[in-house]
C-alpha cells in the first residue's frame, strides 16, 4: 500500500498541469464539411460527462468521457488528447470496448445492449449493485467493436457468494468470462474446480495456453469479499498476464499468447454459453484493446471511486512541474483547477 504525506499531496496537486480531450465523433463531424442535411442522423453522435483527476494514490491522471450514438458506432471511433498548459501534449484512439456497471441494467456504459439476457439479476456490488446471474441464466455481448482478441485487457470485480471452501466450487468449473470461436479457440477467465484457482487461458489451434499459478486460489476467500481480476494479453508482445487485486500472479505460462480465431458470434460474461452460471457476483467488467500496465492494474484494484467510461491513464510522473492548469472538452466542457 503507498503511503503518502500530507506535504506530497500538496506537492502532487501542484504539479498535475494537464487537460483531457475525449472527441467523440461528433467532435469529428464538427471539424469536416457537413453532408446535405437530408443525410445527418437526427442525433448526431454525443460525448459528454467529460472529466480529468487524479488517481487516488496520486499516481496517475485519469481523463474520461461518455460517448452515446443513436446509430451504434463504437466510441472506439474516437480519439483522445491530453493537452498540458493548454498545447497538445499525448494523442491516441480510445481502446475502450464494453464497460459494464451491472447497476440494475446489462446495458454497456456507451449503450451497447446485450445479444442475449436470460435469468439476469442483480444484488448489492462493489459499488451500487453487482451481477448475480439465476441458475441457468445467461449474459452475452456480440464481440464485435466490444472485444479485441490481439491485444487488450478484461477486467473486474468479483465476489464470491459463498465461502471459498464450500464444496460447490469444487464441483464444477466456474467461468467468469468466456469467448469461442467456430474453429474450437477459446479464451476465458474461469476458475479450475479442482484446484479452486483462478486463471486465465484458453485454446488456439489445439494448444493450450495460460496464466496459472497456485497463488490464485479462493479456497481462503470468504462470501461477499470483494476481489478485482485482470487478464491483459499482447499477441505482438507474446505474453498473457493474470493479476489478483493488482498483484501479478501469473505470466504466459506456456511461453506465448496466440490470438484466437476473431470469428466468434459471442462472449459471456458471469457463466459459460452453455448457460452454467458462476456462482460468483460480478461488478465494473471492462474490456479494452490495450494492453494495461501493472501500475495501472495496481491502480485500477485500488481506486476509491468506480470506474468511468473511456478513461486514460497517464502516469503522474510524466507531468512538469511549475505549470498552470486549465482543462477544456472538445465533446463537452469540464473545467479542472488543480494548480
Amino acid at each position: 500500500m503507498t503511503t503518502i504525506s500530507p506535504a506530497m499531496r500538496i506537492t502532487a496537486w501542484r504539479l498535475l498541469a494537464l487537460a483531457a480531450v475525449l472527441i467523440g465523433l461528433a467532435g469529428v463531424v464538427a471539424a469536416m464539411p457537413l453532408p446535405p442535411a437530408a443525410g445527418l442522423p437526427d442525433e448526431p453522435p454525443a460525448c459528454h460527462d467529460a472529466a480529468a483527476a487524479l488517481s487516488f494514490d496520486y499516481l496517475h491522471a485519469v481523463g474520461s468521457a461518455a460517448y452515446s450514438d443513436p446509430d451504434g458506432d463504437p466510441e472506439s471511433g474516437s480519439t483522445f488528447r491530453w493537452l498540458l498548459d493548454g498545447a497538445p501534449w499525448v494523442t491516441g484512439t480510445v481502446s475502450e470496448g464494453l464497460l459494464l456497471h451491472l447497476d440494475g441494467s446489462a446495458d454497456g456504459a456507451n449503450g451497447e445492449t446485450p445479444a442475449q439476457a436470460l435469468g439476469v439479476a442483480y444484488a448489492p456490488g462493489r459499488w451500487g449493485q453487482a451481477l448475480a446471474l439465476e441458475d441457468g441464466g445467461h449474459l452475452g455481448f456480440a464481440p464485435a467493436n466490444n472485444l479485441d482478441l490481439a491485444e487488450g485487457t478484461v477486467d473486474l470485480w468479483v465476489a464470491l457468494r459463498a465461502d471459498g471452501d464450500d464444496p460447490l466450487y469444487a464441483q464444477r468449473w466456474h467461468v467468469l468470462f468466456y469467448y469461442a470461436s467456430p474453429g474450437g479457440d477459446w479464451l476465458a477467465i474461469a476458475q479450475s474446480e479442482d484446484s479452486g484457482i483462478l486463471y486465465a487461458g484458453g485454446v488456439v489451434d489445439g494448444q493450450w495456453q495460460d496464466a496459472w499459478a497456485q497463488r490464485a486460489s479462493i479456497r481462503g476467500w470468504l462470501a461477499g469479499e470483494w476481489h478485482h481480476l485482470a487478464l491483459t494479453y499482447s499477441a505482438s508482445g507474446n505474453f498473457i498476464r493474470f493479476y489478483v487485486d493488482g498483484v501479478l500472479v501469473a505470466d504466459t505460462t506456456e511461453g506465448h499468447y496466440w490470438p484466437p480465431d476473431p470469428d466468434g458470434a459471442e462472449l459471456t460474461v458471469g457463466g459459460a454459453p452453455w448457460d452454467e452460471t458462476a456462482y460468483y457476483y460480478l461488478d465494473e467488467l471492462r474490456i479494452s484493446a490495450r494492453p494495461a500496465t501493472a501500475a495501472e492494474i495496481s491502480g485500477r484494484a485500488r481506486r476509491l471511486d468506480p470506474p468511468r467510461a473511456n478513461e486514460v491513464w497517464l502516469p503522474a510522473g510524466a507531468l512538469l512541474p511549475g505549470a498552470g492548469c486549465s482543462t477544456s472538452m472538445a465533446c463537452g466542457v469540464s473545467k479542472l483547477s488543480l494548480a
